[in-house]
C-alpha cells in the first residue's frame, strides 16, 4: 500500500493510526519473524523512556540455530550504509533494561507530527534515539512524516550530529523526502538506510538484534493492516485530492 500524506489528517488521526500500526507490527513480530527467546510489546516503559515497540530478550539467548528462518545475518540491502560519528565516550551511556528484568535489546520508533513540530522535540526525539544506541540498545526509526523547518533534512541528520557535533548527516534523496532506518548499536553506531515518499510503498529496514544479525520489519505489511482497520472517515481524509 503506498504511504499516505498525514498531513491532510485531522490533529489526533495519526495518533490513532500509530497505536494500531504499533500493535499490528509487535504482533507480526511475535508470529514467528524473531528467533526463539526474543518478543516484541507495544508502548513498554524502560528505566527512561517509552518507546514504540520494544524487542526483548528472556536470556541470553544465543541467535545461532534459533529455527527462525526470518533473522538474517548478511549486511542488510539498504541504500546508504552510514557510520556515524567516532566511537561514543563513555560518560553518555545509559543503562536502560525493562522494568520486569528482561534484556532490552532494541527499540522501534515511529515519528509522528508532534515529534517535529518544534526544536525542543525534534531534540528531544534525537536524544532517545541516541542514548539507547550508547546504551548498547539497537534502534529502527520509522518516518512518515517529510521534513519540517525543525529537522530540514528529517530526523537521521540531527540523530548524527547529537553522536558527532561535526557531522552533517546524509540527507533524503531528491523527490523522496521520508527516511526508514535502522541502526547498530556498535562502536561507533552504524545506519542503515531507506528512502520514500507519499504514493510509494514503504521500504523495509532492519531491525538489528544483536552484531551482525538482524530481523526485517515488515512495515508495508503492517501500514496496510492498520490502515485497513481505520474508520472511513479518516481514510476520505487521506484520499482527498
Amino acid at each position: 500500500m503506498p504511504i499516505h500524506d498525514w498531513t491532510r489528517a485531522k490533529p489526533g488521526r495519526f495518533h490513532h493510526f500509530h497505536t494500531a500500526w504499533m500493535v499490528h507490527l509487535a504482533d507480526a513480530l511475535n508470529a514467528g519473524r524473531l528467533p526463539d527467546g526474543y518478543f516484541a510489546l507495544a508502548e513498554q516503559k524502560t528505566d527512561t523512556f517509552g518507546p514504540d515497540v520494544v524487542a526483548l530478550s528472556t536470556d541470553s539467548v544465543p541467535l545461532s540455530g534459533t529455527g527462525s528462518d526470518t533473522v538474517a545475518v548478511a549486511e542488510p540491502q539498504t541504500e546508504r550504509r552510514v557510520t556515524l560519528g567516532t566511537d561514543p565516550i563513555p560518560s553518555r551511556r545509559l543503562a536502560i533494561r525493562h522494568a520486569a528484568g528482561d534484556r532490552l535489546v532494541a527499540v522501534i520508533e515511529i515519528v509522528s507530527r508532534r515529534n517535529k513540530d518544534r526544536p525542543s522535540t525534534v531534540g528531544e526525539f534525537a536524544g532517545k534515539v541516541v542514548d539507547f544506541l550508547l546504551s548498547g540498545v539497537h534502534v529502527a526509526v520509522v518516518d512518515v512524516f517529510p521534513p519540517s523547518k525543525h529537522d530540514p533534512g528529517g530526523m537521521h541528520p540531527v540523530i548524527c550530529e547529537l553522536l558527532d557535533p561535526t557531522a552533517h548527516g546524509d540527507t533524503p534523496p531528491p523527490g523522496r523526502p521520508l527516511t526508514c532506518a535502522g541502526y547498530q548499536a556498535t562502536r561507533p553506531p552504524i545506519a542503515y538506510l531507506n528512502y520514500a515518499a507519499v504514493g510509494q510503498p514503504l521500504p523495509g529496514v532492519p531491525l538489528y538484534l544483536d552484531a551482525g544479525v538482524y530481523a526485517d520489519l515488515p512495515l508495508e505489511e503492517t501500514y496496510t493492516d492498520a490502515f485497513d482497520c481505520l474508520p472511513a472517515v479518516i481514510k476520505g481524509e487521506l484520499r482527498i485530492g
